[in-house]
């Protein structure tokens, strides 16, 4: 096999992807592992973790890391470059710091758009890493709190054509539709569900 010389990252809000690299950048192995978004303040820790077998094979070798990794909730924060950026824009942007011995360089993500749509496009890959961790479970209350049919007499029409009228009692923590008529409580999860009121 060829030396490795360095490791490649791209660490995103749900998965990690990490390449031990020879000096080409030809792909001598790999390692998989969680997204930022599920590892609150261990980001470093994790990546020692991952890498931990490469080191003992074959010693300490620096790393570019890319993605969510350079966000407000990854291991250091990075700032975006507007597109379009150059090469070496991009390499001037890069944050570099050393930890546990090792050189890490984290680059920079691009932006094309706006701010106010580059912070919902943040925010959106963040609660989707959350929501890939703990289902739906966080967002329900919220949920609650905002959509229009809370509360209201409705005919959920279902999928197969068949209709089923009752009261919007909220969603369940699965993020299926509760439906009250009276005592009763029905649950509805489907793929595609047409909601109007009755």
């Amino acid at each position: 096999m060829p030396a490795p010389a360095f490791i490649a990252g791209d660490w995103g809000t749900t998965h990690l992807r990490l390449f031990l690299c020879d000096e080409s950048g030809k792909v001598l192995d790999t390692q998989n592992g969680a997204g930022v978004s599920g590892l609150r303040d261990d980001v470093g820790g994790a990546f020692f973790r991952a890498v931990e077998g490469w080191d003992r094979a074959h010693g300490k070798f620096p790393a570019v890391l890319c993605g969510m990794v350079g966000s407000t909730i990854g291991w250091r924060e990075v700032a975006y470059l507007n597109c379009p950026a150059r090469p070496e824009a991009i390499a001037k942007s890069t944050l570099c710091f050393a930890a546990e011995g090792r050189p890490i360089a984290i680059a920079p993500g691009l932006t094309c758009r706006n701010r106010l749509l580059a912070r919902v496009a943040a925010e959106l890959a963040t609660n989707l890493g959350k929501y890939a961790e703990h289902g739906f479970a966080p967002f329900a209350a919220e949920w609650q709190r905002r959509h229009a049919y809370q509360g209201k007499p409705v005919r959920l029409l279902l999928p197969d054509g068949e209709s089923v009228k009752g009261t919007v009692a909220g969603v369940d923590s699965t993020g299926a539709l509760v439906l009250a008529d009276g005592p009763r409580r029905a649950r509805f999860l489907a793929g595609e569900i047409s909601l109007r009121r009755a």
